[in-house]
């Protein structure tokens, strides 16, 4: 008719020695253990306030190298302040703000901006939105096609920008500078009007412009910041919008683009590119791509390249302007001497024609791999 309980030595039944032990009691003491995340908050290590900027007018906050650390950051109520942060984030979200001038270095996820008017801004993030935003001038290095809903008078630009720093920040936050979607901006609300809610500012746009040198002016000297185009961690692009119908066009692909011989060889292509007069530089974007990828994208050339492609990612360069395949492989060549190392490292497309068919096969297959 009735339970049994058996008590152990202490006269506490074992279903309450086990409850002891699950919270936190493993060693019989009869004392609760303290873990890691308990002596940070104990010590006081985690600040919110470190992580914030709410509630200013007319100031400028600076947030050094290791200051933010990956944590997320907010940005919220302020006027006509300068909000300067040399660190990488894991997220930035930015609420009702009105004239300010805001840069970001890498955030692992996303920047939301919401309720905000007049800010002048610079980002690298893996994505950027708006809602309800107004009068913006946006400098962008985003992984993903940028967003805006119920937004108006939004400008981008291609962020060209350089500090000591940054190159270890990109690494942590596993991006690549040749992964740019900036001028591919898609609009949630494009057809409650007839309004064109964004446009893109001209190229190359300066960081120090759009939120004015002066703001720079006191920065400690060891950040090393530079806005020289020519110096920028990330390379310039022009977008699609600045594709002509009847351009020429080439296809520029590195082979193994995380070694850092193949890395030196690019970032120099890009600079002789700049100095060209009658090249520009669409777009890039870095991949890995399969046996079967390498088919498609290459054609009768698969054979050459497939063993590369399935060792490292890629990166796709579409270059376009008088003489493009030629002029590219030229600068190539005065690059990589060697025939041989050429092979392994570069492919240029061979003439007009093929160069328009190979533009089209590789972002084709871009937008494949981005959908999936």
């Amino acid at each position: 008719m009735g339970a049994c309980l058996t008590c152990s030595g202490s006269g506490q039944s074992p279903s309450r020695a086990a409850l002891a032990k699950s919270e936190g009691d493993s060693e019989g003491t009869g004392q609760k253990k303290v873990y890691s995340w308990d002596k940070r908050r104990q010590a006081g290590d985690v600040d919110p306030d470190r992580y914030r900027v709410s509630g200013r007018e007319g100031a400028t906050v600076v947030k050094m190298p290791g200051d933010i650390d990956g944590h997320a950051f907010v940005i919220r109520d302020c006027k006509n302040c300068n909000v300067l942060v040399f660190d990488r984030c894991s997220a930035v979200t930015i609420d009702d703000c009105t004239n300010c001038r805001i840069f970001v270095g890498p955030t692992a996820g996303s920047v939301f901006i919401r309720d905000c008017s007049d800010l002048d801004c610079g980002f690298i993030c893996q994505q950027f939105r708006t809602r309800d935003c107004h009068r913006m001038r946006v400098l962008l290095c985003c992984v993903t096609q940028p967003i805006i809903e119920a937004s108006r008078a939004i400008e981008f630009g291609c962020l060209q920008v350089s500090y000591r720093p940054l190159y270890a920040q990109l690494e942590k936050c596993k991006f690549s500078v040749y992964n740019n979607s900036w001028s591919t901006v898609h609009d949630f609300t494009a057809d409650t009007d007839c309004d064109v809610h964004w446009s893109l500012l001209p190229s190359p746009t300066r960081l120090q412009s759009v939120l004015s040198g002066d703001m720079f002016a006191e920065l400690d000297p060891s950040l090393m910041m530079n806005f020289d185009v020519k110096a920028s961690v990330i390379p310039l692009t022009y977008g699609e919008d600045a594709r002509g119908a009847d351009e020429p066009s080439a296809l520029v692909i590195f082979f193994q683009a995380e070694l850092p011989r193949v890395k030196g060889v690019m970032s120099a292509f890009w600079q002789d590119i700049m100095q060209d007069e009658e090249l520009i530089v669409i777009q890039s974007k870095q991949v890995k791509m399969s046996k079967e990828d390498c088919a498609r994208v290459f054609g009768r050339w698969q054979e050459d390249y497939t063993k590369l492609v399935e060792k490292e990612p890629v990166v796709g360069v579409e270059v376009q302007g008088t003489d493009c395949c030629e002029r590219s492989r030229i600068i190539l060549e005065n690059l990589v001497a060697d025939t041989r190392e050429m092979m392994a490292i570069w492919y240029v497309s061979p003439d007009e024609e093929m160069g328009k068919r190979d533009v089209d096969e590789f972002y084709h297959f871009i937008s494949m791999v981005m959908s999936a």
